[in-house]
């Protein structure tokens, strides 16, 4: 119950997350080995978000030049 608690605020700061999800040798196995499932769709979520506002903030950047 205690790590669960701990596991849930890695996902409120995405720079855990999207470095573990970026590192070649784990990526998402290691969410999905130790993570319970509801919180490795907050995991999916959290990098879903980032990716997107990333992509997003770029796409705005190219258009305006």
């Amino acid at each position: 119950e205690k790590l669960d608690k701990y596991y849930e605020k890695t996902t409120d700061t995405a720079a855990y997350v999207i470095a573990m999800l970026l590192d070649p040798t784990s990526k998402l196995t290691y969410f999905k080995k130790h993570w319970p499932s509801n919180l490795l769709n907050d995991v999916l979520a959290c990098a879903e978000n980032v990716f997107e506002q990333c992509y997003n903030e770029l796409n705005q950047s190219l258009a305006l030049s």
